[in-house]
């Protein structure tokens, strides 16, 4: 298995970068309207981690703005990494929001509270 880039495109598309090590990044702009092409390399790659489980995984998420279409995408990332915990790898999400950013804060309290995956918020100042 090797490590996971998909490079975003400015202004409409996240960079992704998942590494087999367990380091997730998924950062910028995420208003893609067809959100099931572009995160169905990530699904899929999630599901084939399974079979390679890191001990710990980190998924780091610093979106400047994203759309609905996202967030659906976000929850079954989610879903797919709270599968792997209960496989028994150590995971956890960190998301960030800038200081001014009241929408993007609320959407990550309303993830923490719905996903059983440790949850931390990083204000960006």
């Amino acid at each position: 298995m090797v490590d996971l880039y998909l490079n975003g495109n400015v202004g409409k598309y996240p960079t992704v970068n998942f590494k087999v090590s367990g380091d997730f990044l998924i950062e910028g702009m995420s208003i893609c309207e067809d959100y099931m092409i572009f995160y169905n390399p990530v699904f899929t790659w999630l599901e084939e981690l399974k079979n390679n489980l890191p001990e710990t995984i980190t998924l780091k998420i610093k979106l400047d703005f994203f759309n609905t279409g996202s967030s659906i995408a976000f929850l079954t990332i989610f879903n797919i990494l709270e599968n792997i915990q209960k496989l028994g790898s150590k995971v956890k999400i960190v998301w960030y929001y800038n200081s001014n950013d009241e929408d993007c804060l609320q959407a990550g309290l309303d993830y923490e509270s719905i996903i059983n995956i440790p949850f931390s918020l990083e204000e960006i100042t």
